[in-house]
């Protein structure tokens, strides 16, 4: 297995799925729940969330090849949904590329969140599921794709953590160290997304007749 790879992609994953931000949606949500059904939603939520991703990321190849989707194409598509949805983190602008205020407003009302609106989409949204399907895509041998459900595995784990310590984080760190948090992730994936664009870019610009 390719340590710096696997390091590169469970970075970028952690970004993009934000079980930072996740977790303290998590926490608004089931404010009314109790501690052992608030568990049982995280372990449910996680389990999803890798089930979702690791699904894209072996069909990903598949789905382009089906629609004719070239992985320039592709690479520019997935850049601007992860450019969008770092507006949301930046807290620029809400454009409901993650989760809608009613989604929102709706896992407040619902006695489990676990699968909707927590696990998708929430962690396994557009930016996720765009992420998983261009690693897949642009590192096709069979380890390297060993070496991607790892790092799907991990971040999911991670996202298990947060989720079943959310409230004893919100109270830590608090809104407003978990805003912070948010906005230095939004960066990160506002980076990610113009180098998806550029590369794009790149490639078309490359397969041009001269």
């Amino acid at each position: 297995m390719d340590v710096g790879f696997f390091v590169q992609v469970v970075i970028g994953l952690v970004a993009v799925v934000d079980p930072f931000g996740g977790a303290a949606l998590f926490a608004a949500m089931t404010t009314t729940n109790s501690a052992e059904e608030r568990r049982h939603m995280a372990r449910r939520a996680a389990a999803v969330t890798f089930v979702v991703l690791v699904a894209f990321l072996l069909a990903g190849q598949a789905i382009l090849h089906f629609f004719s989707i070239s992985l320039a194409a592709f690479q520019i598509a997935g850049g601007l949904v992860l450019g969008l949805m770092s507006m949301d983190s930046l807290k620029a602008f809400h454009l409901g590329v993650r989760t809608t205020p009613g989604e929102k407003d709706e896992g407040i009302a619902k006695p489990d969140v676990s699968v909707t609106p927590v696990a998708v989409p929430l962690l396994a949204g557009p930016g996720a599921i765009s992420l998983v399907v261009l690693y897949a895509a642009q590192h096709p041998a069979p380890l390297d794709r060993v070496t991607l459900v790892a790092a799907v595995a991990v971040v999911s784990g991670l996202a298990w953590l947060l989720l079943r310590g959310a409230a004893r984080m919100v109270r830590f760190v608090g809104q407003t160290g978990v805003n912070v948090i948010s906005r230095l992730i939004g960066l990160l994936v506002l980076a990610i997304a113009v180098q998806y664009v550029v590369e794009g870019v790149a490639r078309i610009w490359g397969e041009l007749p001269s």
